[in-house]
Parts: C-alpha cells; sequence; structure tokens
C-alpha cells in the first residue's frame, strides 16, 4: 500500500538532481525528492542544511544549475516565480 502512494499517478511533486544556490554560489548538489498528494512534508535540519533553498528552488527565487522540477507531472523549472505561486502554495 506505501508503494502506491508514490505511483506515477500520484506524485505531486518531484525534484531530480537539482543543483541550485544564490549567485555563483551552489548549495543543493543532485538534490532528489518525490512527494504523493497524501503526504505532507516537514523539512528539518541544522542551520546550512538546505531546507529554504529547497523552498526557494521550488518557487524560482534561486538559481537552478541543473535538473528539474515538476508538479503534477508538469514541469515548472523555468517558470518564473509569478507563475509558479499561482500554481503552488505552502503553509
Amino acid at each position: 500500500d506505501e508503494l502506491n502512494k508514490l505511483s506515477p499517478d500520484n506524485v505531486h511533486l518531484t525534484i531530480r538532481g537539482l543543483n541550485a544556490g544564490y549567485g555563483k554560489m551552489e548549495i543543493l548538489h543532485n538534490f532528489d525528492l518525490t512527494v504523493s498528494k497524501a503526504q505532507s512534508l516537514c523539512l528539518i535540519g541544522p542551520n546550512g542544511a538546505g531546507k529554504s533553498t529547497i523552498l526557494h528552488s521550488i518557487y524560482g527565487f534561486t538559481n537552478i544549475f541543473d535538473g528539474k522540477i515538476e508538479l503534477d507531472g508538469n514541469e515548472i523549472t523555468k517558470l518564473t516565480p509569478a507563475e509558479k505561486l499561482s500554481k503552488v502554495g505552502i503553509a
């Protein structure tokens, strides 16, 4: 049953091979994440671990050097922050 939660039809957010950061500084290196529609996600880690960089990458506030981000099967990596925010919410 747990494997069905991550079936392609149930995946909400997919991040593959993400290299991202600020300016020329790369913070995330080859980061992968899959979140199903039935999951909630909490990012926990020490200062500087990349939690904010992950969220900022999803919303387009960082430089994405490589990799892709998909929301409901649609690639959003190249969308502007305004376009992304019209499709995604955060709590």
